[in-house]
């Protein structure tokens, strides 16, 4: 992000913060503002340190009890952001005492006269589902008997690249069919990089194209599934590196699942009377070689039943149409498909099917 596009959006940010916090209701006091003549804060605006995205940083705040009295806050909090948290330690006390945890709903104290305590503010910018560059917040603290204040934060976030996206869905695929996805990767903090690809990962291949892009490197990395995967659900997940030495890695997953070669969908046969006794079904064959057209064993249907098979793809996708126009009675009745087909290792599908007649 542009150094002189920042200050502008920390503004921004920033007057939303006040407009938020500031319709919190409280019984003494409802204004807020960057200063408090109750309690002193050191820095007066913290700038937490630079942070690689994906990463973790924390920075202090000092606050000190400037009055001679008992300084009760009602509450210090919530946070602006669910991507922060805060403790505090207060080095005048002893034991449990000394210090204390919230999350980012906050919680009250109270400080003796002059009492310090030192706030930490935690950043983790792993909590943020898309890429950032910059980021401001603040942190409402509410008195009893003086006006409220905000304390202000802000933090640099080095994001070298945008990747789209995370998680690469291939849903169902074949034993054998090696399934291939990709994610793009596009510069964005800086303008030339290149990424260190190895040639597989887990058994799966990899490979990158450079895509054109007027503003520096672009990338499209694809994979591509395995010789064989075992049947079931998968995630696989990949972490690969840039030649940018403070880049955090690349990382994404691919899931899905694997569905034997041949497979139907769906799986049942419900024929409904008297007037939904039609049906159709898909017999897909995901494996990488075109089998012949599977044939129906008609003699052990029931009168009445038909069962067709119609092209879709050669080789590849069929429609199994059934239909009823027998006879009302019985009630109800159910039996089997058998579809015989040209792959070695299912030489038979089973299609079972259920025929109910009001």
């Amino acid at each position: 992000m542009s150094p002189h596009a920042r200050p502008l959006l920390a503004a921004f940010c920033l007057s939303l913060i006040f407009v938020s916090v500031g319709n919190v209701g409280c019984s003494h006091n409802d204004s807020f503002s960057h200063d408090s003549t109750a309690l002193k804060s050191t820095p007066h605006r913290l700038e937490l340190p630079r942070v690689t995205f994906g990463q973790a940083t924390s920075g202090t705040f000092l606050l000190r009890n400037t009055t001679d009295e008992r300084l009760v806050i009602s509450r210090i909090g919530p946070t602006s952001c669910s991507c922060n948290r805060f403790e505090l330690d207060f080095p005048s006390r002893k034991g449990s005492a000394a210090h204390r945890t919230f999350d980012r709903r906050g919680a009250g104290l109270t400080l003796a006269p002059n009492e310090e305590v030192q706030l930490t503010i935690f950043f983790d910018t792993a909590r943020f589902r898309e890429p950032i560059s910059y980021r401001v917040g603040g942190i409402p603290v509410v008195f009893e008997d003086h006006p409220a204040m905000t304390l202000e934060w802000a933090c640099d976030i080095y994001n070298p690249y945008l990747l789209e996206p995370r998680s690469i869905d291939l849903r169902n695929i074949g034993v054998r069919e090696r399934a291939t996805g990709h994610v793009g990767l596009r510069n964005h903090d800086d303008t030339l990089f290149d990424v260190i690809l190895p040639s597989e990962v887990d058994g799966w291949a990899l490979r990158k194209e450079a895509i054109p892009n007027e503003g520096g490197s672009a990338w499209n990395i694809y994979v591509t599934a395995p010789p064989e995967l075992p049947l079931g659900p998968f995630q696989q997940h990949f972490s690969l590196l840039t030649d940018l030495p403070e880049a955090p890695p690349i990382q994404f997953e691919v899931r899905g699942v694997v569905v034997a070669d041949l497979s139907l969908h769906p799986q049942r046969v419900l024929l409904r009377g008297p007037h939904d006794l039609a049906a159709t079904h898909l017999l897909i064959n995901k494996s990488v070689h075109s089998i012949a057209t599977p044939t129906i064993d008609s003699s052990t249907l029931p009168p009445g039943l038909s069962a067709v098979v119609a092209v879709l793809e050669s080789g590849f996708r069929w429609e199994i149409r059934l239909s009823y126009d027998g006879d009302p009675a019985p009630a109800q009745s159910s039996g089997e498909v058998r579809i015989s087909t040209a792959h070695p290792e299912h030489t038979t599908m089973i299609l079972p099917w259920t025929l109910l007649l009001p």
